[in-house]
């Protein structure tokens, strides 16, 4: 059993996008055998609790919640300030997280969500294993396809562009990478962009897939044909790749 910390900011059942990758990571690891304690927002936690009470014993996270002062949530509303505000929650729970941890002792810190290789995450700092991802970010809208767009969904492309080539010089998604010891990325495209030396860590996977199937009549177990995190980076199930089986098992 491995004791993961999952950093999930967003996190809530019976949404879709990155509610859904945060919620799809914190119960199907569980259901692997680890024991998993999920970080993620206080805004969160009325859906969460109310999730939990259905799910068995045995396969239920723990969950921990952290958000800023109330008086800086109207900063975030919309899409205003939500990038800084994310950062700043990013900060704000990797301090939590080093109290968990000091209680909790846990092998592996993971952050799942937002999924966005722009964005970064503090909790390499830990000083335990750090995986990263999965992310994107990195595909782009072929040029011949944004001529007949408006002009500006042309520009927010071109923004896009300028974004992807810099991601590498910015100090914060440096740092990130260099202290993962794992990095998964959802498509090439965005593995692409990872400076060279971090690239041979980095991983294609899915950020979200199917449930897992309940155990098959014969005994049979789903786990199997999934590879799950360890302290050394190996899986922990069977052969197939991260995330053939599972929600976003990793």
């Amino acid at each position: 059993m491995t004791r993961i910390l999952l950093s999930a900011y967003a996190c809530e059942p019976d949404k879709g996008s990155e509610p859904a990758v945060g919620w799809g990571w914190a119960t199907a690891l569980p259901r692997l055998g680890h024991d998993v304690t999920v970080l993620t927002r206080t805004n969160n936690r009325a859906a969460v609790e109310h999730a939990l009470a259905i799910l068995p014993d045995a396969t239920r996270p723990r969950f921990a919640y952290y958000d800023l002062p109330p008086w800086l949530a109207w900063w975030k509303r919309g899409s205003r300030g939500v990038h800084l505000y994310y950062l700043l929650w990013q900060w704000g729970a990797y301090r939590l997280a080093r109290r968990l941890h000091r209680e909790r002792r846990f092998d592996l810190v993971h952050h799942v969500t937002f999924v966005s290789v722009h964005q970064p995450s503090f909790m390499g700092r830990l000083g335990i294993p750090f995986w990263f991802g999965p992310v994107s970010g990195g595909d782009r809208i072929p040029r011949s396809l944004r001529a007949s767009f408006p002009v500006a969904a042309r520009l927010r492309e071109s923004l896009r562009d300028l974004a992807n080539v810099s991601m590498p010089l910015d100090p914060l998604m440096r740092a990130t990478f260099r202290a993962a010891s794992r990095i998964l990325v959802t498509s090439e495209a965005t593995r692409a962009l990872f400076p060279a030396r971090d690239r041979p860590r980095a991983e294609v996977t899915l950020a979200i897939a199917l449930p897992l199937p309940p155990p098959a009549r014969g005994g049979g177990d789903p786990s199997r044909a999934v590879r799950l995190p360890s302290p050394r980076g190996r899986g922990l199930g069977g052969g197939a790749t991260p995330s053939t089986s599972s929600p976003s098992a990793a």
